[in-house]
């Protein structure tokens, strides 16, 4: 919506932490909210028994990458 410069949604989707679902259910959950807590983890310990799920929240402030992209072919 931002991007193309159209209107605003009318609503938000709730905030659901995925680490601690994954945690809940006995996996490893790491919530991640800037870059220097994501450069922290660990990947590739050699003890982890299971699955690791990573929640990255994202800045619904900012333009993604794909704007570039997008300002390119509007222009052709």
């Amino acid at each position: 919506q931002m991007m193309a410069g159209a209107e605003k949604i009318a609503f938000r989707l709730p905030h659901v932490d995925f680490s601690m679902m994954a945690k809940a259910q006995g996996a490893e959950g790491v919530l991640i909210k800037n870059l220097k807590e994501l450069k922290e983890i660990d990947l590739l310990t050699p003890n982890r028994n299971g699955p690791l799920l990573i929640d990255v929240w994202i800045d619904d402030t900012q333009s993604p990458p794909l704007k570039t992209r997008v300002d390119a072919l509007n222009t052709a």
